[in-house]
């Protein structure tokens, strides 16, 4: 078994199979599947995948990632070698949409950290186009052409411009990130004067939790290694005073519009789902 890699957005299972060559299954990212793949299963069998197909495979993957979807790619290939490199020579099989709607809390709780001063971005492992849905779900941003920062094109903070370090710090959306950048990010808000929460739940989200000011494991959906570095850790039930559904950790209830905080604040949080 080959685990889900950062780095090439796949993981892969090799099979045994009776008298027959060994199975590798693959999916992962469908941009990086489809760069690994070099045939198509169609209803005439396996076909070569050439430009226009892969064209077509793209345009179905942008249309189901408009629509707020999670989309993973199918593969697979036959060796007799079950060491071999399991991401060449793939025969791409399906896109697989996973609808997990954003919670009917979140996007209260985002209004409410604005209340306070607090501004939110979105980090996530999806792809730009599944980031911009859910963000404008959510009510994180208002435009269908939201900017979006792609893991790709994001730098450590010394290597930006003053020009580059100004949009990041303006961005609201990042999408394909990695924990490696998850870190940068924290660290260019930290440079600008800001106190940064940071909200996660995974192991790969640990490194941040720790770096941010405030680190923030989600409580019954937190791993045990995000639990073990945040110095909070966040209800994952309505706020058992107010009654109110999203009510995001440190901000305060109250009447009243809150002060904004002496020093700018930023969360930083996962794409937000159930």
């Amino acid at each position: 078994m080959e685990a889900f890699d950062t780095d090439v957005k796949m993981m892969a299972t090799v099979h045994e199979q009776d008298g027959g060559p060994y199975r590798v299954a693959v999916k992962g990212a469908p941009e990086a599947v489809l760069d690994a793949a070099t045939h198509e299963a169609t209803a005439d069998g396996k076909e070569e995948l050439d430009d226009e197909a892969r064209a077509r495979w793209h345009e179905r993957n942008e249309q189901m990632a408009n629509e707020g979807l999670r989309i993973l790619a199918l593969a697979q290939k036959t060796t007799d070698d079950p060491e071999a490199p399991p991401y060449e020579g793939l025969t791409l099989l399906a896109l697989v949409g996973l609808y997990d709607p954003p919670r009917d809390d979140v996007q209260p709780a985002i209004e409410m950290c604005r209340g306070a001063g607090i501004e939110v971005v979105m980090m996530t492992g999806d792809q730009p186009v599944t980031a911009r849905g859910i963000g404008k779900a959510v009510g994180l941003v208002d435009r269908d052409d939201a900017p979006v920062v792609h893991g790709a094109d994001m730098k450590p903070p010394d290597a930006l411009s003053d020009e580059e370090r100004h949009e990041r710090l303006h961005t609201r959306l990042f999408a394909r990130a990695t924990p490696r950048q998850k870190l940068d990010l924290i660290e260019l808000h930290q440079r600008a004067g800001r106190i940064v929460d940071m909200t996660g739940d995974g192991v790969n989200d640990a490194p941040a939790l720790k770096k941010a000011d405030i680190g923030i494991a989600m409580g019954q959906r937190g791993t045990q290694v995000a639990h073990s570095c945040a110095c909070r850790r966040a209800r994952d039930s309505p706020h058992p005073r107010s009654g109110r559904r999203g009510h995001p950790p440190a901000v305060p209830l109250s009447p009243r519009r809150p002060r904004r905080p002496r020093a700018d604040r930023t969360r930083a949080l996962p794409a937000a789902r159930s």
